[in-house]
């Protein structure tokens, strides 16, 4: 029942999409014109917005059964012959099958996206995209939490602007040598004794790699800087090394 009553939601607002697009066509159509389809294509646009293909197919079988409807009202005058209106309605029934099938592919990237997100995110992993001028495009939830930059006010910035890299023990600046990565073409791994030091002017021990990403023409075209919090395994270390040391 639930199941139900939820797929009955889902289809109001494609249902309330076609019930607009009837009421704008009954305002501006003149009855001795062809049925305008442009009110429906808004509809079917927004049905495959909202519902994904199953809006779209919904939207794009309203409007047809109402334009076929609207092609029979038609007064006497220059109306559209029956094999124009045919070919018209094809199209708008493709369109409106395309729509939804791009909806739906839509809704699987983003799925698929987050699904990601939320994996590497479990698993104690920041990342952070560039272009291959090192300005950054993407930061997931963990790499904004431990920078202290949003994504908003961190994308197009230089990455050395907001991955502050500091040596544990000297508190020197680390140089992240974006050019070397693009020349080489291969990761580069952050220094074992890396602080990274947030917006906030905390620090937090990390590791990782800055890797080149490329495309099918061999051309690198983005970096991926990945890196994790070991605060944990930096202090284990530490303190074995100074009970050795009092042995």
């Amino acid at each position: 029942m639930e199941d139900l009553t939820r797929q009955l939601r889902s289809l109001a607002a494609p249902v309330l999409a076609v019930v607009l697009a009837c009421v704008a066509t009954i305002l501006i159509w003149p009855l001795g014109q062809p049925a305008p389809f442009v009110p429906f294509i808004a509809a079917v646009i927004l049905g495959a917005w909202l519902g994904g293909l199953r809006g779209s197919l919904v939207t794009t079988g309203l409007s047809a059964l109402v334009l076929i409807v609207l092609h029979s009202l038609q007064t006497p005058g220059p109306v559209e012959s029956t094999q124009d209106f045919t070919l018209r309605l094809a199209l708008f029934a493709f369109m409106g099958v395309a729509a939804g099938y791009l909806a739906m592919q839509c809704q699987r990237a983003i799925g698929a996206h987050d699904r990601l997100q939320h994996t590497l995110a479990s698993a104690g992993e920041a990342w952070i995209f560039t272009d291959n001028e090192g300005r950054v495009t993407f930061l997931n939830s963990l790499a904004q939490s431990w920078t202290g930059w949003s994504l908003n006010n961190a994308r197009m910035r230089p990455l050395e602007q907001l991955f502050v890299l500091l040596h544990d023990g000297s508190r020197e600046r680390v140089s992240l040598n974006l050019a070397e990565v693009l020349r080489q073409r291969a990761p580069q791994t952050l220094p074992p004794d890396a602080l990274l030091l947030s917006a906030g002017g905390s620090a937090i021990p990390v590791e990782g790699a800055i890797r080149p990403i490329q495309n099918a023409e061999d051309q690198v075209v983005e970096m991926m800087l990945t890196f994790r919090d070991v605060s944990a395994s930096r202090r284990a270390a530490r303190e074995l090394a100074e009970r050795e040391a009092r042995l």
